[in-house]
């Protein structure tokens, strides 16, 4: 491998690792959004996991255990810059490809499983509360001072 291919690979590995931290908080963000509105979040979470995992395990380990590698083998190129360097186009397709169909899901997900949360109605003042008008019970008979009769149960009337 050549020294410009190393930084290429360097170069790509850094892209890919920025974009799974910007998948890993929007998703944080939109998690927040649901909890917040008392809605269902798990989905959001199985989604994610559907999306950003995949991302990490099939485009960035392989990138960062060939980095590794390399950099075991020749540790003087470790603290070379990639400024400059042009990162293949194949690579970054592939890399696009998986972050817009990962945000797409997300943002999917999130437009499924979001409801607002309810606006609540304005509360009465007290002087909004004084002038309701008197409802008058006229049906109900009221007690007063009546007795209510017991009813005596027995151990033998149960029998």
């Amino acid at each position: 491998m050549t020294q410009e291919e190393y930084l290429q690979l360097k170069k790509e590995y850094k892209i890919r690792l920025v974009l799974v931290l910007v998948l890993f908080v929007l998703f944080s963000i939109l998690s927040i959004l649901l909890i917040i509105n008392l809605n269902r979040f798990i989905p959001l979470g199985a989604t994610a996991m559907a999306t950003v995992v995949p991302f990490n395990h099939f485009l960035l380990v392989p990138l960062w255990e060939e980095k590794k590698a390399i950099e075991a083998e020749l540790p003087e190129w470790k603290d070379l810059s990639t400024s400059g360097v042009r990162v293949p186009s194949t690579e970054a397709s592939k890399r696009n490809i998986a972050t817009v169909g990962s945000i797409i899901a997300l943002f999917l997900s999130f437009a499924l499983l979001y409801r607002p949360a309810k606006v609540y109605q304005k509360v009465p003042t007290a002087d909004e509360l004084k002038n309701l008008p008197k409802i008058e019970n006229k049906g109900i008979p009221k007690l007063d001072n009546k007795k209510i009769p017991k009813i005596k149960k027995t151990l033998k009337s149960n029998l």
